[in-house]
């Protein structure tokens, strides 16, 4: 009978693993628990995203476990919701660094999404990011409830 090697044995192994890890996040969101993210999670939750037949509804992120080197994550989050943009109903996104580059990224996904609620507290908006985020909802008509609260956002931004 064949027989397998370590390094490929390992590799199934770590391969079911994530399947497991990737089934109790789902699990989380499912029930509406916040998921705070690290360094192994966060590609876990991404590959979740990208799976066609998981429904999401509503989805809660901490993302202030995520290290400096990863300033790009929340744009790879943003692209990886891109695909559920017409089933996603909520969407909160806490402590994450966002730079131009983010709230672009949010923005953009906001215009296409029918977002009933959406939450970017702890972020570190600023009125440059708050004005681009302003001008994505305008056209929103699904929109309800937006929260911002405890970030940069100064009298120009918030006039948005």
């Amino acid at each position: 009978a064949p027989t397998m090697s370590r390094n490929a044995a390992h590799e199934m192994e770590e391969l079911h693993g994530d399947d497991q890890e990737i089934d109790n996040i789902y699990k989380d969101i499912q029930i509406g628990s916040i998921v705070c993210l690290d360094t192994r999670n966060l590609d876990l939750v991404i590959q979740l995203l990208r799976h066609p037949n998981r429904r999401i509804k509503t989805l809660i992120l901490n993302g202030e476990r995520l290290t400096s080197d990863q300033t790009n994550a929340l744009v790879h989050l943003i692209e990886a919701l891109e695909s559920r943009s017409s089933e996603l109903e909520g969407l909160g996104l806490h402590g994450f660094s966002t730079n131009n580059e983010g709230v672009h990224a949010i923005s953009k996904f906001v215009k296409t999404s029918s977002l009933s609620g959406l939450c970017l507290c702890h972020c570190k908006i600023d009125d440059a990011g708050a004005i681009g985020l302003a001008d994505a909802l305008k056209p929103s008509q699904h929109l309800e409830t937006l929260g911002l609260q405890d970030n940069k956002i100064g009298f120009e931004g918030a006039a948005a």
